[in-house]
């Protein structure tokens, strides 16, 4: 392969057994991203068994699966086409799953019928669960945490 990924260090560590994906049993980033000595197994396969990366182009899993070093499933693409995927595959983080929420699906839906009531302005609201009255006002407008009915 090449001096910083050899096929027996390649070997030990990624688990051919599978058919389909490949899972990485080295290190793994915060990511969720296999490495190796810094660097990102997937880029380091792909250039070996694919072709060249140009900056800004990034390797894309078709599979979905971070750990994967299976070079059949990559394709090179762009961070707005890696963005689409995670759309179209609804995989970003919506509602109580964004680590920065403060409210929960619960609190969503007392809002918006406090709010249709006519009894609860949107500042009162705020003020009661401990918010901007902005973040009521996209809640009730259903900017903001849209997947729920």
């Amino acid at each position: 392969m090449t001096k910083t990924l050899s096929s027996l260090v390649f070997q030990s560590r990624a688990s051919l057994s599978d058919e389909d994906c490949w899972p990485w049993t080295g290190a793994i980033n915060g990511g969720g991203y296999a490495i190796y000595s810094g660097k990102t197994v997937s880029r380091i396969l792909y250039r070996l068994k694919i072709g060249e990366l140009l900056a800004p182009e990034l390797v894309r899993h078709i599979c979905d699966n971070r750990s994967c070093v299976n070079w059949n499933h990559f394709i090179k693409g762009s961070h707005q086409d890696n963005m689409d995927d995670m759309t179209s595959r609804n995989r970003q983080a919506k509602g109580e799953q964004n680590g920065g929420a403060k409210l929960d699906a619960d609190d969503v839906f007392d809002i918006r019928e406090a709010y249709a009531s006519g009894q609860w302005l949107m500042r009162g609201l705020a003020e009661m669960y401990g918010v901007s009255i902005y973040t009521i006002s996209v809640i009730v407008n259903r900017k903001k945490w849209k997947h729920l009915p």
